[in-house]
C-alpha cells in the first residue's frame, strides 16, 4: 500500500522527475481518448471509468464498436 516515506526516497523523486517528461504528452492524449469516448455516446462516468480501467490503445479500438452500436466487446 502507500507509505508517505516512499516520496522522500531519492530514487522515487528522480524517477518523478523522469515522468514529469511525458506528463504533457500523457495528458493530450487522455485528453483526446475522452473527446473520442465522449462523441461516441458513452456518459461522462462510463469514459471516466473506462479512462482509469483501461490503456489507451484499446479506448481507441472499442470507439469504432461503440459509435456502430455493436455493444461491449472485449479488445486487449
Amino acid at each position: 500500500m502507500f507509505n508517505a516515506a516512499w516520496l522522500r526516497h531519492s530514487e522515487f523523486r528522480a524517477g518523478a522527475l523522469d515522468a514529469l517528461g511525458a506528463a504533457p504528452g500523457l495528458a493530450a492524449w487522455g485528453l483526446m481518448t475522452g473527446v473520442a469516448m465522449m462523441n461516441s455516446g458513452l456518459s461522462t462516468f462510463e469514459a471516466l471509468l473506462m479512462g482509469v480501467t483501461t490503456t489507451p490503445e484499446p479506448q481507441l479500438a472499442q470507439q469504432a464498436y461503440l459509435a456502430g452500436n455493436c455493444g461491449v466487446t472485449w479488445v486487449s
